[in-house]
């Protein structure tokens, strides 16, 4: 099984440190007599990493393949593959609890990242809030993806060929 997230990080931790290594450094070069400098030149780095964050992050469309040997979603800070093989069902639906984030992005009109319900437990997650229809794939090792497309119609029509490329999709029967 084989399934890559990079939703792990936590953005502020690393922004922070960033920081923190930047004022060290400005300190061990200029001495302790320029405070008040470290302190507009921090400001400004703080306000510089936010402001190339919410560029890179603010367009980040949801992004699905169905590829040669498996399923690609790549969204807002997340990137995941599943093998077709390594899948044990797919569904849609039309609402989802989210839960809350566990890292990742939470914007007003997009979602990703790792996040935690009391459904699926912690899940990779992205989402377009104003879409209301959501594919779940689950995993062989109860790991749980859930996504949609920019829209309702893109969602279920994809649905619909994954389900065929997996045969885990819903089950009819005959009479």
């Amino acid at each position: 099984m084989k399934i890559t997230g990079r939703a792990n990080i936590s953005w502020l931790l690393v922004a922070a440190i960033i920081v923190l290594a930047i004022v060290i450094l400005m300190i061990a070069v200029l001495g302790y007599e320029n405070i008040g400098m470290y302190i507009l030149l921090t400001a400004a780095v703080l306000v510089l990493t936010f402001l190339l964050l919410a560029i890179v992050l603010k367009d980040r469309k949801t992004a699905s393949e169905l590829g040669y040997d498996g399923l690609t979603v790549r969204g807002a800070m997340l990137s995941v593959k599943i093998p077709y093989s390594d899948i044990t069902s797919v569904e849609i639906r039309d609402e989802i609890n989210f839960g809350l984030r566990v890292g990742g992005y939470a914007g007003m009109k997009r979602l990703g990242g790792k996040f935690r319900n009391s459904e699926f437990g912690v899940y990779d997650l992205s989402a377009i809030v104003s879409v209301k229809k959501y594919i779940v794939v689950r995993s062989n090792n109860r790991r749980v993806l859930v996504f949609n497309l920019e829209t309702e119609a893109e969602t279920v029509s994809f649905y619909e060929r994954l389900s065929k490329w997996t045969g885990r999709g819903p089950k009819t029967t005959d009479n």
